[in-house]
């Protein structure tokens, strides 16, 4: 790299899907809340399953409007330094990186996954706005020069 500092336009991976598919698990739970409903109504059931669907379609609701949000979201910028990563406004020092996913294809996505942290963080989830090649091969040269794992993989999303 050769440089102290690279910075690179990013933007988010897949907000559309997520929205489109917690929207659709809304929809599902609505019709399970419905029915839980007139069970409740004409006393078959208790009042627990229809509130324990009804929370789930508010959490559902709430998992769809905040990918809605994410898709509104304007690009970003990914800055390397020369012993960390920064994203959104967090750095990220290459010693708490555990793994940096990449999958295959013409627009590769990149998730780089903290240490101590079961999943990837949507904030750390991006895709190259402009040259991803260029961009991927910085990103794993970066990831050689301070000892951070690269799994590269193909990607397993239908709504990539």
């Amino acid at each position: 790299m050769g440089k102290d500092r690279c910075f690179y336009g990013v933007r988010s991976v897949r907000p559309f899907g997520h929205a489109l598919s917690y929207g659709l698990q809304a929809v599902l739970w609505s019709l399970l809340v419905y029915q839980h409903y007139q069970s409740w109504v004409q006393g078959w059931s208790g009042p627990g399953m229809y509130r324990l669907s009804l929370a789930a379609v508010a959490l559902m609701l709430i998992f769809a409007l905040l990918s809605i949000r994410q898709i509104f979201r304007p690009a970003y910028t990914l800055e390397l330094n020369e012993d960390s990563i920064k994203l959104r406004k967090r750095r990220l020092p290459a010693g708490q990186i555990k793994l940096i996913y990449v999958s295959e294809g013409e627009e590769p996505a990149i998730s780089v996954k903290p240490r101590r942290w079961l999943f990837v963080p949507n904030d750390y989830s991006f895709k190259f706005s402009e040259n991803p090649a260029y961009s991927v091969r910085d990103i794993i040269r970066w990831a050689g020069a301070n000892d951070v794992s690269i799994v590269k993989r193909r990607s397993s999303k239908i709504y990539d």
